[in-house]
C-alpha cells in the first residue's frame, strides 16, 4: 500500500480509497455491500436535499423572526429521522465503525447551513 501511495501520489491514493469505500468493495458479504449502497445513496440524496432547506430557513428568517424560528424548528425536527436513515444502513454495513455513521449523518446535515448562506 505504501509503495502504491508513493507511486500514484497521496491524492490519487485518497481518491482510490474513497472509491473503494463508497462502492463497498472492501466489504465481505453481499448484504453488507447492499447496506453500504443504501447508506451512500441516502447520504448523497439527503446532502442535496438539505441545501434547499437551508435556503428556506434563510428566506423565512428574512421575512420575520417568528416565521424563521418556526421553519427552523420544523426542519430541525424532521432532520432527526433523516440522520437515522443514513446511520442505520451504515451501521449495518460497517458495525465496527459507529463513528462513520455519525459523521455521514452529520455531514449530510451540514449542507443546510451552507444553503442558508
Amino acid at each position: 500500500p505504501n509503495e502504491r501511495c508513493c507511486r500514484n501520489g497521496p491524492i490519487a491514493s485518497c481518491v482510490n480509497s474513497m472509491r473503494v469505500f463508497s462502492k463497498g468493495s472492501d466489504l465481505a458479504s453481499a448484504e453488507a455491500r447492499r447496506a453500504n449502497r443504501v447508506a451512500m445513496l441516502l447520504f448523497f440524496s439527503l446532502l442535496i436535499h438539505n441545501f434547499p432547506e437551508g435556503l428556506a430557513v434563510a428566506a423565512s428568517a428574512l421575512e420575520s423572526d417568528q416565521l424563521g424560528l418556526t421553519v427552523t424548528i420544523g426542519i430541525m425536527i424532521h432532520n432527526i429521522p433523516e440522520g437515522i436513515a443514513i446511520a442505520i444502513p451504515c451501521l449495518k454495513a460497517r458495525p465496527d465503525s459507529p463513528w462513520l455513521s455519525f459523521i455521514l449523518a452529520s455531514v449530510s446535515g451540514l449542507a443546510e447551513p451552507a444553503g442558508a448562506f
